[in-house]
């Protein structure tokens, strides 16, 4: 190879691995960590968990939900999904979703697309 190509070449390398990995400033967790993680957060609720507790992790999922179980999906990664059904604190009246409702069912993760409105 002639010197002019192995200079761009060696150029173009150095550049290539310059470039940094996350452009957010934040280090990246390996996927399996990544997993670990969600899995173990799953894992810590409890029946008798608050709807608020849940919410720290989870987020309801996009989409019409008329019946049980409620669909949430992990905050991190939209993919990750739970079915969850509480005890409704109960009002005057109607049922009102309250941060103050029980878990009283956690299904298993799993893994979906997400759904919108």
């Amino acid at each position: 190879m002639n010197n002019l190509v192995r200079a761009v070449l060696l150029t173009g390398c150095i550049a290539l691995f310059s470039i940094p990995a996350d452009t957010s400033g934040q280090s990246r967790q390996a996927p399996e960590e990544f997993i670990k993680q969600a899995l173990k957060t799953v894992g810590e609720l409890k029946i008798g968990d608050t709807r608020a507790n849940l919410e720290r992790y989870f987020r309801s999922d996009g989409g019409m939900q008329y019946s049980k179980p409620e669909r949430y999906v992990y905050k991190k990664c939209p993919f990750i999904k739970i079915d969850v059904e509480f005890s409704l604190k109960r009002g005057n009246s109607w049922p009102t979703l309250s941060p103050e409702d029980t878990l009283i069912s956690v299904s298993k993760p799993y893994l979906e697309y997400p759904f919108y409105d």
